[in-house]
Protein backbone atom coordinates (compact mmCIF):
# COMPACT_ATOMS: atom_id res chain seq x y z
CA UNK A 1 0.00 0.00 0.00
CA UNK A 2 1.38 3.17 -1.25
CA UNK A 3 0.30 6.42 0.38
CA UNK A 4 1.71 9.95 0.44
CA UNK A 5 2.08 12.80 3.29
CA UNK A 6 3.90 15.55 4.14
CA UNK A 7 5.29 17.74 7.00
CA UNK A 8 2.46 20.43 7.68
CA UNK A 9 5.04 23.32 8.07
CA UNK A 10 3.17 25.92 6.36
CA UNK A 11 2.72 24.42 2.92
CA UNK A 12 2.20 20.68 2.63
CA UNK A 13 5.20 18.84 0.94
CA UNK A 14 4.48 15.36 -0.79
CA UNK A 15 6.17 12.59 0.12
CA UNK A 16 5.56 8.82 -0.73
CA UNK A 17 5.52 6.57 2.25
CA UNK A 18 5.11 2.31 2.83
CA UNK A 19 3.71 0.55 5.66
CA UNK A 20 6.47 -1.59 6.81
CA UNK A 21 6.66 -5.02 5.85
CA UNK A 22 5.44 -6.36 9.43
CA UNK A 23 1.60 -4.86 8.63
CA UNK A 24 1.65 -6.19 5.12
CA UNK A 25 1.03 -9.87 4.25
CA UNK A 26 3.60 -10.72 1.66
CA UNK A 27 4.22 -13.96 -0.72
CA UNK A 28 5.99 -15.69 1.83
CA UNK A 29 4.42 -14.29 4.92
CA UNK A 30 1.38 -15.41 7.38
CA UNK A 31 -0.53 -12.24 8.24
CA UNK A 32 0.06 -10.21 10.64
CA UNK A 33 -2.22 -8.03 13.08
CA UNK A 34 -2.01 -4.16 11.89
CA UNK A 35 -1.62 -1.59 13.44
CA UNK A 36 0.72 -3.44 16.09
CA UNK A 37 3.97 -1.91 17.61
CA UNK A 38 7.03 -1.73 15.60
CA UNK A 39 5.33 -1.12 12.54
CA UNK A 40 6.89 1.98 10.59
CA UNK A 41 5.10 4.49 8.53
CA UNK A 42 6.35 7.50 6.48
CA UNK A 43 9.13 5.78 4.69
CA UNK A 44 10.14 4.41 8.26
CA UNK A 45 10.40 7.61 10.09
CA UNK A 46 7.06 7.38 12.44
CA UNK A 47 7.50 4.57 14.79
CA UNK A 48 4.18 2.65 16.89
CA UNK A 49 4.99 2.25 20.39
CA UNK A 50 2.28 1.45 21.71
CA UNK A 51 -1.79 2.15 21.44
CA UNK A 52 -3.22 4.57 24.07
CA UNK A 53 -6.60 4.05 23.06
CA UNK A 54 -9.39 4.25 20.25
CA UNK A 55 -12.54 5.28 19.14
CA UNK A 56 -14.41 2.63 17.40
CA UNK A 57 -17.20 4.74 16.38
CA UNK A 58 -15.25 6.22 13.66
CA UNK A 59 -12.45 3.08 13.14
CA UNK A 60 -9.87 5.54 14.53
CA UNK A 61 -6.79 4.08 16.77
CA UNK A 62 -4.75 6.39 18.76
CA UNK A 63 -0.89 5.51 19.07
CA UNK A 64 2.07 6.64 20.92
CA UNK A 65 4.81 6.59 18.22
CA UNK A 66 8.14 7.80 17.42
CA UNK A 67 10.09 10.10 15.31
CA UNK A 68 13.22 8.63 14.46
CA UNK A 69 14.01 11.34 12.19
CA UNK A 70 14.15 14.29 14.65
CA UNK A 71 14.13 11.67 17.84
CA UNK A 72 11.37 12.65 19.76
CA UNK A 73 7.57 11.10 20.72
CA UNK A 74 4.41 11.62 19.23
CA UNK A 75 0.97 11.11 19.03
CA UNK A 76 -0.16 9.49 16.14
CA UNK A 77 -4.24 8.75 15.04
CA UNK A 78 -4.62 6.43 12.61
CA UNK A 79 -8.19 6.63 10.33
CA UNK A 80 -8.56 3.00 9.47
CA UNK A 81 -11.19 1.54 6.68
CA UNK A 82 -10.90 -1.68 4.99
CA UNK A 83 -9.41 -2.22 1.58
CA UNK A 84 -11.48 -2.01 -1.78
CA UNK A 85 -14.00 -0.50 -0.02
CA UNK A 86 -15.24 3.03 -1.48
CA UNK A 87 -16.77 4.68 1.22
CA UNK A 88 -14.65 4.84 3.71
CA UNK A 89 -11.58 5.23 1.40
CA UNK A 90 -13.57 8.63 0.40
CA UNK A 91 -14.03 9.48 4.23
CA UNK A 92 -10.26 8.35 5.26
CA UNK A 93 -9.52 11.37 1.97
CA UNK A 94 -12.16 13.38 3.53
CA UNK A 95 -10.36 13.01 7.38
CA UNK A 96 -7.20 14.02 5.81
CA UNK A 97 -8.45 16.84 4.34
CA UNK A 98 -9.87 18.13 7.64
CA UNK A 99 -6.41 17.37 9.51
CA UNK A 100 -4.54 19.56 6.93
CA UNK A 101 -6.81 22.39 7.71
CA UNK A 102 -6.44 21.95 11.48
CA UNK A 103 -2.77 22.17 10.91
CA UNK A 104 -3.38 26.27 11.55
CA UNK A 105 -4.49 25.75 14.69
CA UNK A 106 -1.83 26.95 17.20
CA UNK A 107 -3.79 27.11 20.97
CA UNK A 108 -2.47 25.59 24.32
CA UNK A 109 -5.39 23.70 24.60
CA UNK A 110 -4.39 21.52 21.48
CA UNK A 111 -1.67 19.52 20.31
CA UNK A 112 -0.04 21.02 17.24
CA UNK A 113 -0.88 18.62 14.04
CA UNK A 114 3.05 17.75 12.49
CA UNK A 115 2.45 16.01 9.55
CA UNK A 116 -0.82 14.55 7.59
CA UNK A 117 0.19 10.94 6.18
CA UNK A 118 -3.06 10.89 3.07
CA UNK A 119 -3.50 7.43 1.65
CA UNK A 120 -4.03 6.57 -2.22
CA UNK A 121 -7.14 4.67 -3.39
CA UNK A 122 -6.14 1.21 -3.07
CA UNK A 123 -6.15 -0.97 -6.40
CA UNK A 124 -7.89 -3.76 -7.51
CA UNK A 125 -4.85 -6.26 -7.05
CA UNK A 126 -3.78 -4.48 -3.71
CA UNK A 127 -2.48 -6.77 -0.63
CA UNK A 128 -2.34 -3.94 2.23
CA UNK A 129 -4.51 -4.84 4.94
CA UNK A 130 -6.18 -1.65 5.50
CA UNK A 131 -6.45 2.14 3.88
CA UNK A 132 -5.40 4.09 6.86
CA UNK A 133 -4.95 7.92 7.26
CA UNK A 134 -2.11 9.30 9.91
CA UNK A 135 -2.38 12.31 11.63
CA UNK A 136 0.65 12.92 13.33
CA UNK A 137 0.77 15.72 16.30
CA UNK A 138 3.08 16.81 19.31
CA UNK A 139 3.37 14.12 22.06
CA UNK A 140 1.95 15.52 24.97
CA UNK A 141 3.44 14.47 28.17
CA UNK A 142 1.26 13.39 31.20
CA UNK A 143 -1.69 11.11 31.77
CA UNK A 144 -4.84 10.36 29.98
CA UNK A 145 -7.91 12.23 31.36
CA UNK A 146 -9.74 9.08 32.58
CA UNK A 147 -6.58 8.15 34.90
CA UNK A 148 -7.36 11.71 36.94
CA UNK A 149 -10.38 9.29 37.86
CA UNK A 150 -8.45 6.68 40.25
CA UNK A 151 -9.10 7.92 43.01
CA UNK A 152 -12.96 8.92 41.88
CA UNK A 153 -14.41 12.09 41.09
CA UNK A 154 -12.52 15.26 41.15
CA UNK A 155 -13.64 18.23 43.43
CA UNK A 156 -15.81 20.26 41.37
CA UNK A 157 -13.50 23.12 41.21
CA UNK A 158 -10.72 21.15 40.18
CA UNK A 159 -12.68 19.34 37.38
CA UNK A 160 -13.47 23.45 35.99
CA UNK A 161 -9.78 24.54 36.53
CA UNK A 162 -8.66 21.50 34.23
CA UNK A 163 -11.09 21.69 30.78
CA UNK A 164 -10.96 25.40 31.00
CA UNK A 165 -8.20 25.52 28.16
CA UNK A 166 -9.70 22.72 26.42
CA UNK A 167 -13.10 25.06 26.42
CA UNK A 168 -10.45 28.14 25.22
CA UNK A 169 -9.36 25.42 22.23
CA UNK A 170 -12.93 24.55 21.39
CA UNK A 171 -13.56 28.68 21.04
CA UNK A 172 -10.41 29.47 19.08
CA UNK A 173 -11.13 26.42 16.54
CA UNK A 174 -14.80 27.49 16.02
CA UNK A 175 -13.77 31.17 15.38
CA UNK A 176 -11.49 29.58 12.59
CA UNK A 177 -13.91 27.69 11.02
CA UNK A 178 -12.56 24.88 12.14
CA UNK A 179 -13.47 21.74 14.47
CA UNK A 180 -11.20 20.08 17.08
CA UNK A 181 -12.93 16.78 17.35
CA UNK A 182 -13.21 16.64 21.33
CA UNK A 183 -16.06 14.16 21.92
CA UNK A 184 -13.44 11.24 22.86
CA UNK A 185 -12.04 10.43 26.78
CA UNK A 186 -9.03 8.64 25.06
CA UNK A 187 -7.78 11.66 22.71
CA UNK A 188 -7.81 13.91 25.60
CA UNK A 189 -4.79 13.96 28.02
CA UNK A 190 -3.51 16.23 30.94
CA UNK A 191 -0.73 17.96 30.37
CA UNK A 192 1.78 18.57 33.74
CA UNK A 193 0.85 22.47 33.56
CA UNK A 194 -2.82 20.90 35.18
CA UNK A 195 -4.54 21.66 31.44
CA UNK A 196 -6.35 19.39 29.51
CA UNK A 197 -5.28 19.16 26.23
CA UNK A 198 -6.87 17.48 22.61
CA UNK A 199 -3.53 15.74 22.24
CA UNK A 200 -4.62 13.46 19.23
CA UNK A 201 -5.74 16.10 17.22
CA UNK A 202 -7.89 15.11 13.54
CA UNK A 203 -11.81 15.44 13.46
CA UNK A 204 -13.66 13.09 11.73
CA UNK A 205 -15.16 13.55 8.86
CA UNK A 206 -18.79 13.39 10.08
CA UNK A 207 -18.04 16.20 13.57
CA UNK A 208 -19.12 19.44 13.93
CA UNK A 209 -19.63 22.39 16.24
CA UNK A 210 -22.01 20.41 18.29
CA UNK A 211 -20.02 17.48 18.80
CA UNK A 212 -17.16 19.76 20.45
CA UNK A 213 -19.70 21.38 22.58
CA UNK A 214 -21.23 18.03 23.84
CA UNK A 215 -17.48 16.93 24.41
CA UNK A 216 -17.15 19.60 26.86
CA UNK A 217 -20.07 18.48 28.60
CA UNK A 218 -19.04 14.98 28.02
CA UNK A 219 -15.58 15.61 29.40
CA UNK A 220 -17.05 17.84 32.62
CA UNK A 221 -19.59 15.42 33.66
CA UNK A 222 -17.44 12.44 33.30
CA UNK A 223 -14.71 14.61 36.24
CA UNK A 224 -17.35 15.34 38.48
CA UNK A 225 -19.00 11.67 38.47
CA UNK A 226 -16.67 9.11 37.31
CA UNK A 227 -19.39 7.91 34.71
CA UNK A 228 -19.30 8.89 31.17
CA UNK A 229 -22.60 10.78 29.34
CA UNK A 230 -23.07 9.93 25.84
CA UNK A 231 -24.89 6.93 24.27
CA UNK A 232 -21.39 5.22 22.83
CA UNK A 233 -20.51 2.71 25.36
CA UNK A 234 -17.10 2.72 26.40
CA UNK A 235 -15.64 -0.20 28.32
CA UNK A 236 -13.38 1.20 30.67
CA UNK A 237 -15.91 3.90 31.94
CA UNK A 238 -19.20 3.50 33.74
CA UNK A 239 -22.45 4.97 31.97
CA UNK A 240 -23.96 7.74 33.15
CA UNK A 241 -27.31 6.73 34.98
CA UNK A 242 -30.46 7.65 33.73
CA UNK A 243 -33.80 8.84 35.23
CA UNK A 244 -36.89 7.17 34.79
CA UNK A 245 -38.00 9.23 31.86
CA UNK A 246 -34.75 8.25 30.16
CA UNK A 247 -33.12 12.09 30.88
CA UNK A 248 -29.20 12.04 32.64
CA UNK A 249 -29.46 12.40 36.23
CA UNK A 250 -27.66 15.80 37.15
CA UNK A 251 -24.21 15.79 38.79
CA UNK A 252 -25.75 17.58 41.38
CA UNK A 253 -28.12 14.89 42.02
CA UNK A 254 -25.13 12.16 42.12
CA UNK A 255 -22.90 14.40 44.11
CA UNK A 256 -24.48 17.06 46.79
CA UNK A 257 -20.99 19.36 46.67
CA UNK A 258 -21.03 19.78 43.11
CA UNK A 259 -22.30 23.65 42.36
CA UNK A 260 -25.67 23.91 40.29
CA UNK A 261 -23.89 26.06 37.95
CA UNK A 262 -21.51 23.07 36.99
CA UNK A 263 -24.44 20.81 36.66
CA UNK A 264 -26.15 23.02 34.67
CA UNK A 265 -23.63 23.79 32.33
CA UNK A 266 -23.25 19.93 31.71
CA UNK A 267 -26.49 18.94 30.86
CA UNK A 268 -26.81 22.05 28.36
CA UNK A 269 -24.03 21.10 26.60
CA UNK A 270 -25.32 17.71 26.26
CA UNK A 271 -29.00 19.04 25.78
CA UNK A 272 -30.34 18.30 22.29
CA UNK A 273 -30.16 20.91 19.86
CA UNK A 274 -33.74 20.87 19.75
CA UNK A 275 -33.88 21.39 23.08
CA UNK A 276 -33.98 25.57 23.39
CA UNK A 277 -31.90 25.49 26.67
CA UNK A 278 -28.51 24.34 25.37
CA UNK A 279 -24.93 25.78 25.40
CA UNK A 280 -23.82 26.36 21.64
CA UNK A 281 -20.26 28.55 22.05
CA UNK A 282 -17.51 27.31 23.78
CA UNK A 283 -16.64 31.00 25.16
CA UNK A 284 -19.67 30.63 27.01
CA UNK A 285 -18.38 26.92 28.35
CA UNK A 286 -14.87 28.53 29.40
CA UNK A 287 -16.87 31.59 31.22
CA UNK A 288 -18.43 29.28 33.57
CA UNK A 289 -15.25 27.19 33.99
CA UNK A 290 -13.34 29.91 34.83
CA UNK A 291 -15.67 31.49 37.31
CA UNK A 292 -16.12 27.64 39.11
CA UNK A 293 -12.43 27.17 39.12
CA UNK A 294 -10.80 29.75 41.44
CA UNK A 295 -10.78 27.71 44.66
CA UNK A 296 -9.25 24.45 43.28
CA UNK A 297 -7.56 22.47 45.85
CA UNK A 298 -4.14 22.26 44.64
CA UNK A 299 -3.43 19.22 47.34
CA UNK A 300 -4.23 17.15 44.58
CA UNK A 301 -1.62 18.17 42.48
CA UNK A 302 1.01 17.45 44.88
CA UNK A 303 4.32 16.90 43.21
CA UNK A 304 4.28 12.72 43.39
CA UNK A 305 1.01 13.15 42.12
CA UNK A 306 2.04 14.93 38.97
CA UNK A 307 3.99 12.02 38.01
CA UNK A 308 1.76 9.40 38.57
CA UNK A 309 -1.95 9.82 39.09
CA UNK A 310 -2.77 6.70 41.60
CA UNK A 311 -0.73 7.71 44.42
CA UNK A 312 -2.93 10.90 45.22
CA UNK A 313 -5.41 8.67 47.70
CA UNK A 314 -1.93 7.33 49.30
CA UNK A 315 -0.23 10.57 49.34
CA UNK A 316 -3.26 12.57 51.10
CA UNK A 317 -3.14 9.71 53.92
CA UNK A 318 0.50 10.45 54.27
CA UNK A 319 0.18 14.08 54.30
CA UNK A 320 -2.74 13.51 56.99
CA UNK A 321 -0.21 11.21 59.43
CA UNK A 322 2.65 13.56 58.75
CA UNK A 323 -0.37 16.46 60.01
CA UNK A 324 -1.83 14.71 62.95
CA UNK A 325 1.83 13.79 64.17
CA UNK A 326 2.98 16.99 64.48
CA UNK A 327 -0.27 17.88 65.90
CA UNK A 328 0.55 15.59 68.98
CA UNK A 329 4.02 16.73 69.31
CA UNK A 330 3.07 20.07 69.83
CA UNK A 331 0.04 19.68 71.81
CA UNK A 332 2.50 17.37 74.37
CA UNK A 333 4.83 20.25 74.39
CA UNK A 334 2.34 23.02 75.29
CA UNK A 335 1.11 20.62 77.73
CA UNK A 336 5.07 20.22 79.39
CA UNK A 337 4.70 23.92 79.05
CA UNK A 338 1.84 24.51 81.36
CA UNK A 339 3.06 21.49 83.73
CA UNK A 340 6.28 23.61 84.37
CA UNK A 341 4.48 27.14 85.02
CA UNK A 342 1.98 25.08 87.58
CA UNK A 343 4.69 23.31 89.42
CA UNK A 344 6.97 26.84 89.48
CA UNK A 345 3.85 28.34 91.46
CA UNK A 346 3.74 25.72 94.19
CA UNK A 347 7.98 25.14 94.93
CA UNK A 348 10.16 27.84 96.90
CA UNK A 349 12.70 28.78 94.26
CA UNK A 350 13.47 31.74 95.76
CA UNK A 351 17.40 31.93 97.04
CA UNK A 352 19.49 33.82 98.49
CA UNK A 353 18.30 37.45 98.24
CA UNK A 354 20.78 39.26 95.10
CA UNK A 355 23.13 42.23 96.92
CA UNK A 356 24.28 45.10 94.72
CA UNK A 357 27.38 46.29 96.17
CA UNK A 358 28.13 49.62 94.29
CA UNK A 359 32.01 51.79 94.94
CA UNK A 360 32.73 54.94 94.05
CA UNK A 361 35.75 55.98 91.80
CA UNK A 362 38.78 55.74 93.39
CA UNK A 363 37.39 53.60 96.90
CA UNK A 364 37.40 49.83 97.73
CA UNK A 365 34.46 51.00 100.48
CA UNK A 366 30.53 50.26 99.56
CA UNK A 367 28.18 53.02 99.62
CA UNK A 368 24.99 52.83 101.68
CA UNK A 369 22.37 54.03 99.65
CA UNK A 370 20.22 56.53 101.50
CA UNK A 371 16.73 57.07 101.35
CA UNK A 372 14.67 60.33 100.07
CA UNK A 373 12.19 61.86 102.06
CA UNK A 374 8.98 61.10 101.65
CA UNK A 375 7.09 63.15 98.31
CA UNK A 376 4.99 65.99 100.15
CA UNK A 377 1.60 66.89 98.35
CA UNK A 378 1.45 70.31 98.03
CA UNK A 379 -2.21 70.79 96.33
CA UNK A 380 -5.18 68.31 95.74
CA UNK A 381 -8.08 68.83 93.83
CA UNK A 382 -11.00 66.99 92.55
CA UNK A 383 -11.65 66.54 88.27
CA UNK A 384 -15.22 67.35 87.32
CA UNK A 385 -15.45 64.93 84.73
CA UNK A 386 -18.92 66.56 83.81
CA UNK A 387 -17.64 69.86 82.91
CA UNK A 388 -20.77 71.58 85.16
CA UNK A 389 -18.31 73.13 87.51
CA UNK A 390 -19.29 71.18 90.74
CA UNK A 391 -16.75 68.43 91.30
CA UNK A 392 -17.43 65.68 94.38
CA UNK A 393 -16.89 66.80 98.11
CA UNK A 394 -14.16 69.59 97.40
CA UNK A 395 -14.29 70.49 101.01
CA UNK A 396 -13.59 66.96 101.60
CA UNK A 397 -10.59 66.37 99.64
CA UNK A 398 -7.92 67.20 101.96
CA UNK A 399 -8.44 64.04 104.49
CA UNK A 400 -7.16 62.36 101.66
CA UNK A 401 -3.64 63.35 102.83
CA UNK A 402 -4.01 64.68 106.19
CA UNK A 403 -2.45 61.83 107.83
CA UNK A 404 -5.65 60.59 109.77
CA UNK A 405 -6.87 57.18 108.60
CA UNK A 406 -10.13 57.21 110.26
CA UNK A 407 -11.04 60.24 107.53
CA UNK A 408 -11.31 60.13 103.86
CA UNK A 409 -13.46 61.42 101.04
CA UNK A 410 -16.18 59.93 98.82
CA UNK A 411 -17.46 60.73 95.35
CA UNK A 412 -20.36 59.63 93.40
CA UNK A 413 -20.33 56.65 91.39
CA UNK A 414 -19.72 58.09 87.51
Amino acid sequence: MTLTGGEVRGKTRESEFTVSESAVTGPHRSPSPWPAAGCALGQGRYRLLAEVGRDDRYSVRLWRGRDLVLDRDVALTLFTAAPHDTAPAASLRAAAARALRSARLEVAGAARVLDVLEPEQPEADSDASAGVTVVIAEWTSGWALADLLDSGPLPPSMAARVLVPLADAVDTAHNTGLVLGCDHPDRIRVAADRAARLAFPGPAPAAGPRDDIRGLGAMLYLLLTGCWPLRQRLGSLAPAPLAPDGTLISPAALRPEVPVELSTLALRCLADPGSGGGVHTGAAVRQVLELCGSGADDLFWAEGHSRDPRRAARLRQIKFRVSMTVLGVATLMIIGYIGLQVVSVFTDTAGAPLVVVSTAPGRGAPITPVLAAPARVKSLAVYDPSGLGSPDDQRDVGKLVDGNPSTGWSTDSY
